[in-house]
């Protein structure tokens, strides 16, 4: 049970399981497909399982992809997009330049599929950061996974309303001399 007894992605996990080359690959084909945008040469930089459920984001010369999908939809013909949530953003920004230890947020997601609401946060780590937690101000810690340059996370929420204001949420960066500190 999450988020005060909802049960949306029951199988959801706070700790990533980063996904092989050849799930992280047919996870692209398939996030590109249900897009319904070419190749353009997009690199996988995140590619993670929590629970039932892949997360891919896929960055090239200036276009950004972001999908969240079944597990059981990965290297599948797309059937519905209710069990699917993506964006494809062919203008993408150029990475910022961070310092080592520092870490930007350039992109976050709420939205919904069949299984209930859900909130994605990704973005830039400077070349120090070898970790970052996620909290939420319901409570949840997550684990972001962090791959080169890149960091991503997502987890279950509330669609917010008049009763259930909208989350929000901080990081703590965990760099490789072993310390971290709170960003936002």
């Amino acid at each position: 049970m999450l988020l005060g007894g909802g049960t949306a992605f029951g199988s959801w996990t706070p700790t990533p399981e980063r996904l092989s080359t050849v799930a992280a690959s047919h996870a692209a084909t398939t996030c590109r497909e249900v897009l319904g945008h070419p190749d353009a040469g997009e690199q996988v930089a995140v590619a993670e399982r929590r629970g039932d459920w892949t997360y891919v984001l896929l960055a090239g010369a200036g276009t950004e992809s972001i999908c969240l999908m079944p597990n059981d939809l990965v290297g599948q013909e797309p059937r519905s997009a209710g069990a699917f949530f993506g964006s494809y953003n062919p203008d993408a920004a150029t990475p910022p330049i961070l310092e080592a230890d520092e870490i930007d947020e350039s992109t976050s997601m709420q939205g919904s599929t069949e299984e209930g609401w859900f909130i994605w946060a990704e973005g830039y780590v400077g070349g120090d950061v070898t970790g970052v937690t996620v909290h939420t101000s319901t409570g949840l810690d997550i684990e972001a996974s962090v791959v080169g340059n890149r960091f991503a996370a997502w987890w279950p929420s509330t669609e917010p309303s008049s009763e259930h204001p909208a989350e929000t949420w901080s990081y703590t960066v965990h760099l490789s001399g072993g310390s971290k500190r709170s960003v936002g």
